[in-house]
């Protein structure tokens, strides 16, 4: 099963419906991410971190765009679980 299209959605409007490619899919999701000052989600927040760290390269060297609990502080660290994932490709790359 492969798509045709892809689409672009912001808090539930689609922007983009005639999105040909998954890589411009994307390009457009982290930009807009950027352009518009969108949080991550928490629930897909560690994905869409090691996306940004090891396919796009943004790599701020402190904070994170992790959405913000109530009554907690911003990560001002790289998520825990996106510094094992990257620290194991590492290790592969290497040995390669």
């Amino acid at each position: 099963m492969l798509a045709s299209r892809f689409m672009l959605s912001i808090d539930g409007v689609v922007v983009n419906d005639h999105i040909s490619t998954f890589t411009a899919g994307l390009a457009m999701l982290f930009c807009s991410y950027y352009n518009f000052n969108i949080m991550y989600p928490l629930d897909c927040a560690a994905t869409l971190e090691f996306i940004q760290r090891c396919f796009v390269g943004i790599n701020p060297d402190r904070g994170s765009k992790v959405q913000v609990k109530k009554n907690c502080k911003r990560y001002s660290q790289t998520h825990p679980k996106v510094l094992s994932l990257i620290s194991a490709k590492a290790d592969v790359d290497w040995r390669s």
